[in-house]
């Protein structure tokens, strides 16, 4: 039998690949940077974006949903292999597979969050007694972004990942130009991140962005090869990449203000981050006063850690909110529900801590954010957990028996639902919006981070025509006095976003299909002033 090329693409892609040591945990890191003097008043706002392109008036547009961690500050392997390897279609398994092996490349070519801190004391007195800051910030920005290009080029040299990626865009029938060989260069991977990074113009003009789904493959090893340049980068250049690419930019959407989660998924995940949870707080911190109201750091909270340090991870979260972080980031997927762990059954292997102390651990951190009035933002997304089973951690059902606590108290926690149930979820947006109407008096919002079904703009596919009814059908579902609508907000899940090609579409073409779910009073409220409500005072 004469096998065609596309045959043999598809046996080269089902290959197995080998694994190396996924249990060799390292010992958890120990904080490095200790405490800092107080920023020099000069210097507060100086990375703050000159001004927005926005050409819109009224409330300001706020992304409720994003990050800027780099590879040193989670557990790099198990994050690639368990939370972004499993489903997922043949070619980015095998992708993020290849990227896996390169797991102890990736973490130790990222800069740390001390190293990071390092230099920005370095370079930030420059750019302080420049004639022109903003020049001198852009002018450090390029030396970093081809650093971060090097970085990358020196982790994939001569791996899988490097050869699926040349087999791909071998293989695409769009390819222009001769076939190419031999190792990406960090000019290659310049051209890809100029490519996918730059909003295309509005109107006409404007690309629908296609859901990760139906990407080709091409796209999506270019959307894989960019997530690992900012995964190698300087989190404050993730931060100037995102400011360009929605805010500053010739056709850029005009985002106001940014939330940045960090994420713990320590003792979850084998292995360990190379920085410490303290010293990613004390980093984030400082990019808050830089960055001025641009930025708002959210702090994470890890009820494992909880467990093992005795409340001093609830402690630390509590200090960080003290200090300026707006909300609390918790990540169920990666192994618990919000509540009811000692009572719902869960069909997993994974290890996980003591259940009865898990959930007495987070009835007092839900309890504490409660007292404080502190936000807590939860992954709420069918996706991302560390197997099939703890996908499902997220959903409505661990919710409900929180949210069952609280019923008659005083004080309730306020929860961003992230992602709302996810763009091809069929249930759980519309479960998520009966909790709502069932207990209105619990302030309980959702946001649409990374959905892509959502991205198509105008779009008439099946995936995206399915997302637009069922989010529709959700908006207009009453909630006391108001609707589902006035608790829906803006996000985009970047860093996570950043997967997807051509990425910087996403807000617009979102607006896009808003458009044509309900009026332009309630477009405004989504991209913003829901979220002020919610996180109170995080446009000022």
């Amino acid at each position: 039998m004469k096998l065609t090329r596309r045959d043999l693409l598809e046996i080269l892609l089902s290959a197995p690949l080998a694994w190396s040591c996924y249990g060799c945990a390292p010992p958890y890191p120990k904080p490095q940077i200790g405490s800092l003097a107080p920023l020099d008043p000069a210097l507060r706002g100086i990375l703050a974006p000159a001004a927005t392109t926005r050409r819109r008036s009224g409330v300001p547009i706020v992304d409720v949903h994003a990050h800027f961690f780099n590879a040193s500050d989670v557990p790099v392997r198990g994050f690639l292999q368990d939370c972004l390897g499993h489903r997922q279609s043949l070619v980015v398994r095998q992708l993020i597979k290849a990227l896996a092996k390169l797991a102890e490349r990736l973490a130790a070519n990222a800069p740390t969050a001390a190293d990071e801190l390092a230099s920005l004391r370095s370079f930030m007195p420059e750019v302080r007694g420049a004639a022109s800051p903003v020049r001198a910030v852009q002018a450090r920005a390029a030396i970093e972004r081809q650093e971060a290009a090097r970085r990358v080029r020196d982790v994939i040299r001569g791996s899988e990942f490097e050869r699926l990626y040349r087999t791909l865009h071998n293989a695409s029938p769009d390819r222009r130009g001769p076939v190419r060989t031999g190792p990406l260069s960090p000019d290659e991977i310049l051209g890809v991140l100029n490519d996918s990074e730059e909003p295309s113009a509005p109107g006409a003009g404007r690309r629908a962005l296609a859901p990760v789904s139906s990407q080709s493959n091409a796209d999506a090893a270019d959307g894989l090869l960019g997530f690992l340049n900012y995964m190698l980068s300087a989190r404050w250049m993730n931060i100037q990449t995102y400011m360009k690419a929605f805010t500053t930019g010739t056709n850029a959407f005009g985002v106001d203000a940014v939330l940045g989660s960090l994420v713990d998924f320590d003792h979850w995940l084998a292995a360990a981050p190379r920085s410490a949870q303290e010293d990613q707080i004390t980093l984030h911190g400082r990019l808050r006063e830089l960055h001025g109201g641009y930025f708002r750091p959210v702090v994470a909270y890890n009820p494992w850690t909880d467990i093992v340090q005795q409340g001093a991870a609830l402690a630390r979260v509590l200090t960080a909110c003290a200090q300026g972080f707006v909300a609390v980031k918790i990540y169920p997927p990666i192994g618990f529900r919000p509540s009811g762990n000692s009572t719902i059954a869960a069909n997993t292997r994974k290890p996980r801590p003591n259940l009865q102390q898990l959930d007495r651990v987070l009835e007092t951190f839900f309890d504490s954010c409660a007292e404080r009035g502190l936000p807590v933002i939860a992954h709420t997304a069918h996706s991302n957990g560390r197997d099939d089973a703890h996908d499902d951690f997220g959903g409505p059902e661990g919710w409900e028996a929180l949210l069952r606590r609280y019923a008659t108290a005083a004080k309730s926690p306020i929860v961003d639902l992230g992602h709302f149930g996810g763009a091809n979820e069929t249930s759980w947006t519309a479960d998520f919006a009966d909790l709502m109407r069932r207990q209105p008096q619990i302030q309980m919002y959702g946001d649409l981070g990374f959905w892509d079904a959502l991205a198509c703009g105008a779009g008439s596919t099946t995936e995206c025509s399915a997302a637009r009814d069922r989010l529709k059908r959700v908006l207009a579902v009453g909630v006391g006095t108001q609707t589902v609508a006035d608790r829906t907000m803006f996000g985009t899940d970047w860093l996570m976003l950043a997967q997807v090609k051509r990425w910087p579409d996403y807000p617009a073409n979102l607006r896009a299909a808003l458009g044509m779910l309900v009026d332009d009073t309630t477009v405004e409220k989504i991209f913003g002033g829901n979220a002020v409500r919610c996180f109170q005072g995080v446009s000022s």
